[in-house]
């Protein structure tokens, strides 16, 4: 994953920033399709990741009271538990508190790399950063992409019951993510209504508002 995201990080030794999004790309490909190929990765390994902590015990123990559990393709709502918690901690509970979760790097990285990338990819000819709620056919993929790695991070964030990953976004991150992208739902395009990506972005919203 690292990997995926040095692709699209401003690299060190740029005199202009060194974060954000890099400009140094192949003259074979536009700006706009080689970070939707790159966010087109990243949301495969998250993918990858939750349907490998679906099949662990400690996660099906998690989760077992939600409605629906992430399936890959289908939209998740899981609900919140309001009963049958348990009232003691176990040993295995202390143990996962003890580091700081792998996933909280990967927001920090992912998140702000989303930001950047939709900033640019909707600006006008004029170079106004103007958002609306119609995406362009060139944005499609990349909106799509983005809508499922949030809504990703979202589900693990509930079904792992990582707060801290929560309290993260909203501390550091709902401001940028409702005035640039959750405050256009729902989304259009050419091609039609984005009802899965304006499903995932609504989770995303009320998770993180709650």
């Amino acid at each position: 994953l690292p990997d995926c995201l040095e692709q699209i990080a401003a690299r060190t030794g740029d005199r202009e920033s060194k974060s954000g999004v890099s400009k140094d790309v192949s003259e074979n490909i536009s700006i706009l399709q080689w970070r939707a190929n790159v966010m087109k990765r990243v949301d495969m390994i998250l993918d990858a990741f939750l349907q490998n902590l679906s099949a662990s015990d400690d996660f099906k123990t998690s989760t077992s009271n939600d409605i629906l559990n992430y399936n890959g393709d289908d939209s998740h709502f899981p609900l919140y538990q309001c009963s049958g918690q348990r009232d003691t901690l176990t040993l295995s509970d202390l143990t996962k508190v003890r580091g700081e979760d792998p996933m909280m790097a990967v927001v920090d990285k992912v998140i702000p790399l989303i930001l950047d990338s939709w900033i640019e990819a909707t600006a006008d000819d004029s170079g106004n950063k103007r958002r609306s709620s119609f995406i362009s056919n060139e944005v499609i993929p990349m909106f799509q992409h983005i809508a499922g790695i949030l809504d990703k991070i979202a589900y693990y964030a509930q079904s792992n019951k990582a707060d801290f990953i929560l309290t993260r976004c909203q501390e550091k991150y709902l401001q940028d993510l409702e005035t640039r992208l959750l405050c256009n739902i729902p989304y259009s395009s050419s091609s039609g209504k984005c009802s899965k990506q304006n499903l995932q972005l609504s989770n995303v919203s009320l998770v993180l508002i709650d």
